[in-house]
């Protein structure tokens, strides 16, 4: 779940009323002493902390020469240095508007063991470069119809989960969890293969 949003509570708190554990990615321009407090407690309680840069700056493109790549190491590492300030174990990252050129893989790799750097709908390989992980928002798929509730669709995020688990592994990836969209409840969806 990314950017700290005011969702994130509730998300945890669901996660662990059914036994499971999320990762909360953090872009560390809203990260202060009061906004903290809530992913101190669910790192205590067992959620993962991501890094999310230092601000949104899109890190898709090509660099333009050395101090470019540079600048984005710069993010990387003080994103990081930052949630380890306070006592986080940072070890993951989520590239900002999900794709991260691969002129700076390189520059990640010397910060973090595994990374959301790509965004696709397809590529259900477990045996992927640990750096190279995809993420696919739930919001793109509840944005794919014109359905209820400003195009959310329930339908196409459950085909997306079933797909996902029928490969043996399960990922979520959302920015914020709209509680009173038409066919959310609090009840667990389990997919197919469960």
């Amino acid at each position: 779940f990314d950017d700290l949003t005011q969702s994130d509570e509730w998300v945890m708190d669901l996660f662990e009323s059914y036994g499971l554990r999320c990762g909360f990615a953090m872009n560390t321009a809203n990260v202060n002493v009061d906004t903290i407090q809530l992913y101190q407690r669910a790192y205590l309680r067992g959620h993962s902390i991501l890094s999310h840069s230092t601000d949104a700056t899109a890190m898709s493109s090509a660099p333009a020469d050395q101090d470019a790549i540079d600048a984005v190491e710069l993010k990387m590492r003080n994103s990081r240095s930052v949630l380890e300030s306070y006592g986080f174990k940072v070890s993951g990252w989520v590239t900002p508007n999900s794709v991260l050129h691969a002129d700076y893989f390189a520059v990640l790799r010397k910060y973090y063991g595994y990374a959301f750097t790509y965004s696709s709908a397809l590529g259900w390989n477990s045996t992927i470069d640990p750096t190279s992980l995809a993420r696919k928002g739930i919001e793109t798929l509840l944005d794919t119809d014109n359905g209820t509730f400003g195009g959310h669709n329930v339908d196409a995020v459950t085909d997306d989960m079933d797909s996902a688990a029928t490969s043996g592994f399960m990922r979520f990836y959302y920015h914020h969890i709209v509680a009173d969209a038409p066919g959310i409840t609090d009840d667990p969806y389990y997919t197919n293969a469960d």
